[in-house]
């Protein structure tokens, strides 16, 4: 896995729309487009941002336009004079109302570069990736590739409008032709729990697993390898922000892409200690007190400093923050 750089809310926005996308206007000549319209866009309680344009593409022009008309929408006929001018005649005074040429305009999410994106989000390798550009069930589904979680490599897909699309989702993966398992990734909310995933199949909402780090976003994917070995209808909680296994003296935290493996006794003793304090709500530690639990037997020869007694293996700096003099905690992004 590896993050991507774009900030998480313009992503959570991008896979918001996209969801979104398939709502079907009345397009101009009366040909029907499935897209947002540009007075959603921008003209909405959350217009569009500069940002979010370089990811839109206008695929037509919306045959009517929807004003307030005593609080509630009304559509309104487009009309162009012999000037090019765009506008409508409002219901209540009948004056012509002039538009920005956007307003009318039918966009979507191109596809292929937010595919890409979350591709790269989870670490699948450009070779598995031959599947991007088909798009399944009318566009509603894609099959990412294999990304590997935990111990195992899965297929990884992503669906939208899961809500008016889901009899259709679970015919599809019911398929026997298919692999027996793998993670449907949605774009909005997954289907209610009630419902039973095909076969091995599980569902996980995208937005629900993004983790902000800055102007980047990283995925949780420890979430995810629960919700894949999870018994169908158990609700799986985001990952705590730390987590260190003291079989395997690893510490992972959320933000920071590599796991860090600690060699030396002392030092997984000394965040072993840390982790089990930072578990009962004590973020920050005196130096003093990690040294004595690091060196219970041995209170006067030992290391007088956290500093030597990482000396020689600098990434610790990576995950042991030092905000205050004399004390540390867990570097969580």
């Amino acid at each position: 896995m590896s993050r991507v750089p774009i900030p998480t809310p313009l992503l959570l926005e991008l896979l918001a729309l996209f969801d979104r996308a398939q709502q079907s206007i009345a397009g101009a000549e009366n040909i029907r487009l499935q897209g947002i319209p540009g007075w959603e866009l921008f003209l909405g309680e959350v217009p569009c941002t500069p940002l979010l344009e370089p990811w839109l593409e206008r695929i037509g022009d919306a045959g009517f336009y929807v004003v307030d008309a005593d609080r509630e929408p009304v559509p309104v006929e487009i009309e162009y004079d012999h000037y090019g001018t765009i506008g409508y005649r409002c219901p209540d005074t009948f004056r012509h109302i002039p538009l920005h040429d956007r307003e009318v305009g039918v966009y979507i999410v191109k596809p292929q570069p937010l595919l890409t994106l979350v591709a790269d989000l989870l670490g699948i390798s450009q070779a598995d990736r031959r599947h991007l550009d088909r798009a399944r069930l009318n566009g509603t589904l894609w099959l990412l590739g294999p990304a590997r979680l935990g111990q195992v490599r899965t297929g990884i897909w992503l669906a939208r409008d899961v809500d008016g699309r889901l009899p259709d989702l679970l015919r599809f993966f019911n398929d026997r032709t298919l692999p027996e398992d793998g993670l449907i990734l949605t774009c909005g909310n997954p289907p209610p729990e009630i419902v039973t995933p095909p076969r091995a199949y599980r569902f996980a909402s995208l937005p629900e697993v993004l983790i902000p780090v800055g102007k980047e976003t990283d995925i949780d994917t420890h979430m995810l390898e629960r919700v894949l070995t999870a018994p169908a209808g158990i609700t799986t909680e985001p990952s705590p922000p730390v987590h260190y296994d003291s079989h395997t003296q690893t510490l992972t935290i959320r933000g920071i892409p590599e796991p860090w493996q600690i060699r030396g006794e002392r030092q997984a003793r000394a965040v072993q200690y840390l982790y089990e304090q930072w578990l009962k709500g004590r973020l920050l530690l005196n130096q003093a007190e990690i040294l004595n639990a690091t060196y219970p037997e041995k209170p006067h020869a030992r290391s007088r400093r956290i500093q030597n007694l990482f000396s020689g293996n600098p990434q610790w700096r990576t995950y042991i923050a030092n905000p205050e003099r004399g004390k540390y905690g867990f570097n969580i992004p």
